[in-house]
């Protein structure tokens, strides 16, 4: 069974805000929705993390 991650894991997990985590899942290729809760594997979001080297780019 796949674990996944919502804002608040993202959230908790980079010292962030809703609105951050939120642009931060949406640029997820992998996400998917429950209902209007987008999520992402965990799997998914940690390769994400490893191909970024350490630096996430979040545009306003």
């Amino acid at each position: 069974m796949r674990s996944y991650y919502t804002w608040r894991h993202i959230a908790r997990e980079f010292c962030c805000g809703r609105n951050k985590a939120m642009k931060i899942l949406h640029m997820q290729p992998g996400r998917i929705y429950v209902g209007r809760t987008p999520m992402v594997s965990k799997e998914d979001f940690e390769k994400w993390l490893e191909d970024c080297d350490g630096e996430i780019k979040v545009e306003w």
